[in-house]
């Protein structure tokens, strides 16, 4: 699965090459949570962005991967800079040694990303979202706010 995942990034970073900026980053705060994420940021038109997130997750022996694609509208003048908000949806596959869960991921996300002269950037968001499936067994439950800071890189 692992690998599908990265395949599916290089698809996406390379079909999405001719755009004139691109974030490479990853969620400082989701490590306090049990992941690890990278995610690749392009602008798609004006002040539209797409954004692909794959997700390795491991805390109180529960396990697993996912992948989520994200729409963000910035406000601003400049795309990829200023406060953002847009849709998400994903998949997210878990286990632990008495069950696994397959489970589908819909919300809405909202911040404010900066990028600096050095072209590193900071994005602090939010997440209000929703998970199918009984995720109680799995010991895992994203349903509701979740806050992140994300620091990455400008293409």
């Amino acid at each position: 699965m692992k690998k599908l995942f990265l395949t599916a990034l290089t698809i996406f970073i390379f079909n999405h090459s001719h755009a004139q900026s691109k974030i490479i980053k990853t969620n400082l705060l989701g490590l306090s949570l049990g992941f690890i994420d990278l995610s690749f940021e392009t602008t798609i038109k004006n002040n539209n962005t797409a954004m692909l997130s794959i997700v390795s997750y491991s805390k109180n022996q529960t396990s697993g991967y996912g992948t989520s694609v994200n729409y963000n509208y910035y406000f601003e003048d400049h795309v990829l800079r200023g406060w953002h908000v847009g849709p998400y949806i994903g998949i997210l596959g878990l286990k632990n040694n008495e069950s696994s869960l397959t489970s589908f991921l819909l919300g809405v996300s909202s911040g404010h990303q900066w990028v600096f002269d050095s072209n590193f950037t900071l994005d602090v968001f939010a997440k209000f979202g929703l998970t199918t499936g009984n995720t109680d067994k799995v010991n895992y439950s994203p349903n509701g706010l979740t806050l992140g800071v994300s620091l990455g890189y400008s293409l």
